[in-house]
């Protein structure tokens, strides 16, 4: 799914904290298959592309071992399952329109039908 540049950072602690909470780690960086160790050492990799936050967060380790947010959990989870961009409703706007398709929530069920 798609994110705006708020949630991108807790997405990204999210993903790479995934072996830590399904307890196969203690630290992110210490799982062998994931990019955290790669840039809590600061190295590159042939797999492993640029990544422009690699810049912006300070220390990389201490951004992994801050707990996620319940609410962030639970909102990566359903738009994860749903596929549906995650942002706010400007963002959301901009998305359709590049798109050329309507990504604002609606609500469930059958349209009403028009004319009756």
């Amino acid at each position: 799914f798609v994110l705006d540049e708020k949630h991108l950072y807790a997405a990204v602690r999210y993903v790479e904290r995934n072996p830590v909470r399904a307890k196969i780690v203690r630290q992110a960086e210490d799982y062998k298959y994931s990019s955290a160790r790669l840039r809590v050492n600061k190295t590159m990799s042939d797999l492993l592309d640029y990544f422009y936050m690699i810049d912006e967060v300070n220390d990389w380790r201490v951004y992994l071992q801050e707990e996620e947010k319940e609410e962030d959990l639970k909102l990566f989870r359903r738009h994860g399952a749903t596929g549906r961009p995650l942002g706010d409703p400007m963002f959301i706007e901009r998305l359709s329109r590049y798109l050329d398709r309507d990504l604002m929530k609606k609500k469930p069920g059958p349209k009403p039908r028009l004319g009756v």
